[in-house]
Order: structure tokens, then sequence, then C-alpha cells
């Protein structure tokens, strides 16, 4: 069994039994007490969602959520969710789950932040500056696959949303694997 670790990149990434839990502290330090949860139905169904917002609840943080992210989602799908994340007056991002609910979040911090939609930040450098707290919680784990398969290793940060927008300080991105 693998002990608990934790490091600094510069962002705070925490790994092992019970990492999930560590959730409110990094919200807390943040500065954040309205979190805006990102993730997609199927983990909604397994109770992979449940099990963070009952984390969430019994922080007494208030939060949002947007469950509908698909496989590559589209620009509507963040304006919804931007749309949601402003009206809830939340001040971080939680992306649970893969790829999409990632870029999701990362392409939401940008648009809630610096307004207007994700394609006015196509291309290098039109990020004005970093985003809000976005933690991230990949739920990407080859556990039932073929010993002769290769494992491909899990993305932290993909590259659908400009890199400008995740310098830090001050956004804590987070990889809290569950």
């Amino acid at each position: 069994m693998i002990k608990d670790f934790g490091f600094i990149i510069p962002q705070n990434c925490q790994f092992g039994v019970g990492a999930l839990k560590k959730l409110p502290d990094f919200l807390k330090a943040a500065g954040s007490d309205n979190v805006m949860l990102i993730s997609d139905r199927g983990l909604e169904a397994i109770g992979v969602v449940e099990k963070v917002r009952k984390i969430i609840k019994d922080a007494d943080l208030k939060y949002a959520e947007y469950l509908d992210v698909l496989p590559n989602p589209t620009t509507t799908i963040v304006d919804e969710c931007a749309a949601k994340y402003k009206e809830a007056g939340c001040t971080a991002l939680i992306a649970l789950g893969g790829g999409s609910p990632m870029d999701v979040a990362k392409a939401v911090g940008v648009v809630a932040k610096f307004g207007g939609t994700i394609g006015d930040y196509e291309g290098v450098g039109k990020v004005p500056g970093p985003i809000n707290t976005l933690i991230a919680v990949p739920t990407l784990v080859p556990v039932l696959r073929s010993p002769s398969l290769p494992l491909s290793p899990t993305k932290l940060v993909t590259t659908s949303c400009p890199s400008s927008a995740l310098r830090s300080p001050p956004p804590t991105l987070c990889w809290i694997p569950s």
C-alpha cells in the first residue's frame, strides 16, 4: 500500500487514501466558501459526485454544480456552466472526472473572470491573467485493463485552455485522486 504524500510544484498536489477529504482545507486556504462542482451524469450515477457533495456540505461550504458535461464539450456547455458559476457567486472550481470536466472548468474559470466567450481567448497569450482557484479531482484510473496493454499517464492539465490561465499563484490547481 502506498503511503500518503504531497508536494508543491508550485501547485499543491495531494495523493493518498483520504486526500479527497482535504478539499475543504484547500478551499478555505484559497479564501473560498462558495464552489462550483463540475462533473458529469455518469459519475453522479455511480455515486462519485455524491461523495464530493457530502465533503462540501459537511464543511458548511456553499456550492453550485454543473453535471451536464459531455465528452468533447462544446462552447455552449462552457457558457451554461459559466452563467451558473456567476449566478451562484462562486469563487472556486472543482473539476471532478476526466478531461472533459477539467477542460470545462478551466474554460469557465477564464470566462467567469475575464468575460466574453471562450472563443475570445483562442490563441497564445490571450488570457490576461490567472483564473480563480481550480481544484482538479481526476477519476481516470486504469483499473480494469489487461496487463498486456500499456498504461497511459493521467493528464492533469490538458491543452484546450491557454496555459496562461493556470499561472500560479493565485490559482491553486490541486490533483486529489479519489
